[in-house]
């Protein structure tokens, strides 16, 4: 159990745990006001006062010297479970079963190998929409396509289910087509011996990895398109920083078994901040932000380390985000050098593409004048309302998407809310209970405000909670 004070209430979160009857007790909080959150693993983590899983929890109010009881139900998360079975619907023993969120392109979450009567279960899923494919294998008898439920290796054949909150689906069975699949081996070519590199092969239906010094075989594969891209250490010089590769790799009628894929030497990459008016900002006061971007989709974002003005920037596509330090933002990012290029250039204060090479500057523009926005929030009658949460995102009116992310504020005693160190540009602004993270779909459907701020300017915007009915 954790109770977060929000809206200027003073003092840290506090957290406890409930005693074997479910009862818990917060006794040293201050007056003021708070969110209860309760979270157990396999349960959906809940807010005290949400309406669904999706909207956020109402504020408790205390006073000094006062007291309150509060009821909160746990529900459970999803599950799916099925069998993979032959075309004789005989269970499959050992194949290997994945998991996907029903996205373009689909998210995977989880990979599991079904038992010995071919029987899997997929547990702790969220509310939503999800679609489940055999892995590719090969047998005595024959080879098996990758193949979603029910008996197709095209994705929007597939069948799509729906899971809620305490709900399990059962019987989602998957009957792989027997198919030719292709093998994938080669030779690593580093360019520092000895070595070993992490070897990721994406397609539009997640990844695999293997690490190798000399020789890698991935699990055989159906036709398609996919990438191969290596990572490895270098010897920390400014030739050899790092080793790093990327190849295109399309599978169409035959094996590949004599993949030659070069991991050369990756030359550091630079990392340049300065204000406005050229002058230096050490790189050491800022977080960059990396996540790679795939056939897959978007990777993890990682944290880059920052060796005094440097950085490591394996080849391939690339997202970037800045943060810097406090009291300034963004205001203007450029990278150039071999090979070098900007695939997709959103807000400098944003996410932004790249196509790293073998080195190359990152160069980021910040400003010590970022705008400000705050603003009163009122209820039905006009009242102020205490605890709302507010959204704001960065938005392009011209392509209407969001390009920064997303910012959560909560009202205080009287009503306001704020956001500082903001870059200059348009804005969507929101404030609603009836979601905890919304989307920029839920942010247009509810009728989020489009706000402009100026550089070194103070933003006065006043909001209607918004109500779902």
């Amino acid at each position: 159990m954790t109770a977060q004070p929000i809206g200027g209430t003073p003092g840290p979160a506090s957290r406890v745990n409930t005693n074997s009857n479910g009862s818990f007790e917060f006794t040293t909080l201050h007056a003021g006001a708070y969110i209860i959150t309760a979270s157990r693993k396999n349960f959906a983590p809940t807010q005290y006062g949400q309406k669904d899983f999706r909207s956020a929890g109402l504020p408790i109010i205390l006073d000094e010297a006062s007291s309150t009881f509060l009821n909160i139900r746990l529900p459970r998360l999803g599950t799916i479970s099925g069998r993979v079975v032959d075309e004789n619907d005989v269970g499959m023993p050992n194949h290997d079963v994945v998991i996907y969120r029903n996205t373009r392109p689909p998210q995977m979450l989880s990979r599991l190998r079904a038992d010995e009567r071919g029987a899997f279960r997929f547990y702790g899923l969220d509310p939503g929409s999800y679609v489940v494919r055999t892995v590719a294998r090969e047998y005595e008898e024959g080879s098996y396509l990758p193949t979603f439920a029910k008996e197709t290796t095209i994705l929007e054949d597939a069948r799509v289910t729906e899971v809620n909150l305490d709900q399990e689906v059962n019987n989602f069975d998957v009957s792989p087509k027997q198919g030719r699949v292709y093998k994938i081996e080669g030779e690593v070519l580093p360019g520092r011996q000895p070595t070993a590199v992490n070897l990721t092969m994406a397609s539009d239906m997640g990844r695999e990895e293997v690490q190798t010094g000399k020789s890698f075989r991935f699990p055989p594969v159906a036709p398609g398109e996919y990438e191969l891209y290596a990572e490895g250490p270098g010897d920390g010089s400014y030739n050899c920083f790092m080793l790093g590769g990327y190849m295109p790799l399309p599978v169409r009628d035959r094996d590949l078994t004599d993949i030659q894929m070069p991991v050369p030497c990756v030359r550091e990459t630079q990392l340049s901040v300065t204000d406005k008016g050229g002058q230096y900002i050490s790189p050491q006061r800022v977080q960059l932000l990396a996540r790679r971007k795939d056939l897959a989709g978007v990777g993890e974002s990682k944290s880059l380390p920052i060796a005094i003005s440097r950085v490591q920037l394996p080849p391939g596509r690339f997202e970037l985000l800045l943060k810097p330090p406090p009291n300034y933002c963004v205001v203007g990012f450029s990278y150039f050098g071999a090979r070098a290029e900007i695939t997709d250039k959103g807000r400098p204060d944003g996410w932004n593409e790249i196509l790293a090479g073998s080195g190359g500057t990152l160069r980021f523009t910040l400003s010590s004048t970022p705008g400000t926005m705050h603003g009163l929030v009122s209820g039905l009658s006009h009242e102020p309302v205490e605890g709302a949460p507010v959204y704001l995102e960065g938005y392009d009116p011209d392509q209407r998407k969001r390009v920064t992310e997303l910012q959560v504020a909560r009202t205080d005693s009287r009503g306001q809310y704020q956001f500082t160190t903001l870059a200059p540009g348009s804005y969507r602004v929101l404030a609603t209970f009836e979601f905890q993270y919304p989307d920029a779909a839920a942010m247009e459907r509810s009728g989020a405000k489009v706000v402009a701020v100026q550089e070194g300017k103070d933003t006065l915007q006043d909001l209607d909670l918004s109500v779902i009915r």
